[in-house]
């Protein structure tokens, strides 16, 4: 079955025609799963008994279209394929042309609104004119590129279509001349209507047909040569493309068929996120594999703003041959080998043969082959990079330039600048080169460089712009004007910055998490999330210290239970996670982690199995994909512990951790030690190896020290003392900067019996048994061949 729900509203391959049914499949499609409390008051808000409504609802979607919806006590959703996500997926690859060709009408065009309660209908409308907006925006793109290739009637064609859009708002002021030029390239008949539109809101256009083609098709005189190069790769090839700012670079792709994708720096795989999805959850080697099989052109611009994880990623994925083209545009030379390497410079001439003087006057300049072409003074061209612009079009150009994508409605709406006067300034910035028409800016790295030299401008056009935006996307600008924080803007503050550490932690990264929310107003709930992601990163005491001044809630309990077991104090620890088993379900899901761990360490593997398996069931039912994993880790060792096949149970958690690397980190040091204990030792030293990599990655202290240990132990059973000590020295580190009685034992131990020290070994063992680990402790003894005091082996897990 095909939800349609652009245009007509239908469920293809059922005979199923309830239209309030079809519009909850459709919410349930863009939004995700949804409790059902949530969803009987949003749909049936005037219902005498919402919660049955709702389950008449679901009964007649399971008799009428069996397969499309789920549920289970809690929540519903459902796994239906819809021309809604397909569209969405196609804008975020940039795939101007999947998008059009699923965009075939407003959203729930056939809905019918009628007593379906407020909140519900401000969503349908607000959705609407959210994909109607996406639609006119990628119609507006593609008509430029048509109009540079010289189709000016084609782009005329899809700028009116854009302008009419049925369920879309009507286009900005400074959007106006930007019609008026696609229009007029044409002779297209609605360009009048966009004058005097234009008129109204003091704008004068004014532009005669040959200059309007000239100005669309400007960008592109003499690359005809390069655009053909381009336009030949073959699947699997891949092409670096050199030049210095202002050579046209962004232009020449933008004009390429394909996903144009921004480089982004900040999260990580940021750039890559368009193309990945929720395949961000996965490991490296799952998202390359996805990446690889992809089709198509993928064009990435500029390789300076990529992130670090994307680049790897990306160099990896061109060694792969994958199913796709792929082209780097940079003003450096080529980071890696590529099948093809292009440099754009000045344009030849040759290429400007046609043009009376324009050689001569230019050299080749793209600014002022650009300015040459438009008519305008070449004088003024050339200053324009050099001399400063008037206030009020500098502040736009160095506000658009902290924008990850331009937004020139959000810019005026921030600034607070009249229409005319936008319009003005975007003439000029364009006139000059600095930006185009849509707001893409150029030299957007040394307008921030120029930014962060004058703090003080900085911050007042960051907390303008911040204020427009929320959670994630507000938090970098937020981070940059702490200077102008006001009472009123603190909430929105600690929203953004506790939605960007929320991430951070789900991607794996809870050290950097924790120095985010360092710098975040105070509050409770952020105090909370910090000690959170303290303990993430192993900083055990740390994380104590911070809850130290919260309110003692089930949630809190619940982890400092989990602390006090790290520190070792497990009757304390006990004591804690009973009472937050009052709480609700994330603080029980805590809880019954930590009384696992405890009856763990007593040797009670079936019952620590038991409490891994509930605090699962719970994470999972959260949605909480990171911490589930964790709890199915858990539910591995005990497996294994109890001497039965751990292998699937851990192939399950890890498939749980997705992309998260710490997550990753831990289940990996933990399959060492199965490994090692059935004397697979390669496979246990490579799993070690990658653990204690990814977890001094992510930040997390605890994993990397008992990866260390393990590797030293390692070492030391193939005789290699160096390497060993080298190891144990870096655990046992670790082990001290992050508090952790457990481990300190464990690798002080390990240590002693390679310095054959029996009394520092003797020591490490009443470090165990003193802080509740009797079980650590009495394995050690228990190994001990009877022909030498010390053991050797490693009995960590994590």
């Amino acid at each position: 079955m095909y939800l349609k729900a652009l245009g007509r509203l239908e469920l293809e391959g059922s005979n199923f025609t309830r239209i309030k049914p079809l519009v909850l499949l459709a919410y349930l499609v863009v939004e995700g799963v949804k409790e059902r409390r949530f969803l009987a008051e949003l749909f049936w808000s005037d219902a005498s008994d919402s919660l049955n409504s709702l389950s008449r609802a679901l009964s007649q979607l399971r008799k009428g279209a069996e397969g499309s919806i789920d549920a289970d006590e809690h929540r519903v959703w459902t796994n239906l394929s819809a021309d809604a996500t397909d569209f969405l997926n196609a804008l975020k690859t940039k795939n101007a042309e999947d998008a059009l060709a699923t965009y075939s009408g407003a959203f729930l065009q056939g809905a019918h609104l009628l007593d379906w309660g407020v909140e519900l209908e401000e969503w349908i409308y607000e959705k609407r004119e959210a994909f109607a907006t996406f639609a006119q925006r990628m119609m507006l793109e593609q008509a430029d590129i048509l109009a540079s290739r010289g189709n000016f009637d084609a782009a005329a064609e899809l700028a009116e279509k854009a302008y009419t859009l049925e369920g879309a708002s009507m286009p900005e002021p400074e959007d106006l001349s930007r019609y008026f030029e696609l229009l007029t390239a044409a002779n297209h008949p609605l360009a009048n209507k966009i004058k005097d539109e234009a008129q109204s809101f003091g704008i004068n256009l004014s532009l005669k047909s040959t200059d309007a083609q000239t100005r669309l098709q400007s960008s592109f005189i003499g690359r005809e040569l390069e655009r053909k190069k381009l336009e030949a790769l073959s699947p699997g090839q891949s092409a670096w493309l050199k030049g210095a700012p202002g050579m046209g670079k962004t232009s020449l792709l933008k004009s390429l068929k394909g996903s144009y994708l921004a480089g982004r720096s900040g999260l990580p795989y940021a750039t890559l996120e368009p193309l990945l999805g929720d395949s961000l959850e996965m490991s490296e080697e799952l998202m390359l594999r996805k990446l690889a099989a992809l089709e198509g052109t993928f064009l990435f611009d500029p390789w300076e703003w990529i992130d670090a994880e994307s680049q790897n990623l990306l160099k990896r994925l061109i060694e792969l041959r994958p199913k796709a083209s792929l082209i780097i545009a940079s003003q450096q030379n080529a980071a890696f080998r590529v099948d093809h390497e292009l440099e754009l410079k000045a344009i030849s001439k040759e290429a400007l043969s046609h043009l009376e003087n324009a050689w001569d006057l230019t050299e080749g300049l793209p600014s002022l082959v650009g300015a040459f072409l438009r008519n305008e003074p070449l004088e003024e061209a050339l200053e324009a990079r050099l001399l400063s612009l008037d206030d009020e079009a500098e502040t736009i150009y160095l506000a658009l330039a902290l924008l990850e994508e331009p937004n020139l409605a959000l810019v005026r709406r921030a600034l607070d600048v009249l229409a005319s006067d936008m319009v003005k300034a975007i003439e000029t910035l364009n006139a000059t080169g600095l930006i185009e028409l849509s707001g893409k800016i150029k030299a957007r790295q040394a307008a921030q460089d120029y930014l962060e030299t004058q703090p003080l401008r900085l911050s007042q056009i960051a907390i303008s712009l911040a204020r427009q935006l929320e959670g994630i996307h507000a938090f970098p600008l937020y981070e940059k004007s702490k200077l102008f924080w006001e009472d009123l803007d603190l909430p929105r503050v600690q929203d953004a910055y506790m939605k960007w550490a929320d991430e951070l932690l789900r991607r794996g990264f809870p050290q950097r998490a924790s120095e985010t929310l360092a710098e975040a107003p105070k509050s409770a709930e952020v105090t909370f999330l910090k000690a959170r992601a303290l303990e993430r990163a192993g900083l055990f005491k740390e994380s104590l210290a911070e809850l130290d001044s919260l309110q003692e809630t089930a949630d809190i309990q619940a982890l400092k239970g989990a602390l006090y077991w790290r520190l070792g104090q497990p009757e304390r620890a006990k004591e804690l996670s009973e009472k937050a088993l009052d709480g609700e379900m994330e603080a029980r899901a805590e809880a019954f982690n930590t009384l696992g761990h405890l009856v763990r360490s007593d040797g009670k593997f079936t019952d620590a199995a038991n409490y891994a398996k509930r605090s699962a069931a719970l994470w999972k039912s959260l949605g909480r994909q990171t911490r589930w994993a964790d709890a199915l880790n858990n539910l591995a060792i005990a497996t294994a512990l109890s001497e039965e096949d751990s292998e699937n149970a851990f192939k399950d958690a890890l498939n749980a951790a997705g992309d998260s690397l710490l997550m990753r980190a831990r289940i990996l040091a933990n399959q060492g030690m199965i490994y090692e204990r059935n004397n697979e030792l390669k496979l246990a030293q490579t799993s070690y190896q990658e653990a204690a990599e990814l977890s001094e990655i992510s930040g997390g202290i605890e994993t990397s020290a008992l990866a260390w240990n393990n590797l030293g132990v390692l070492y030391h059973k193939q005789s290699n003392k160096a390497s060993a000590q080298k190891a144990y020295d870096r655990a046992l580190s670790l082990a001290q900067k992050a508090g952790e009685r457990r481990l300190l034992g464990m690798f002080m131990a390990n240590l002693a019996e390679l310095n054959e020290d029996i009394e520092a070994w003797k020591e490490a063992l009443h470090i165990l048994e003193s802080s509740g680990h009797l079980e650590e402790a009495r394995q050690y003894r228990l190994d001990l061949p009877s022909d030498h005091p010390f053991r050797l082996n490693s009995k960590g897990s994590n």
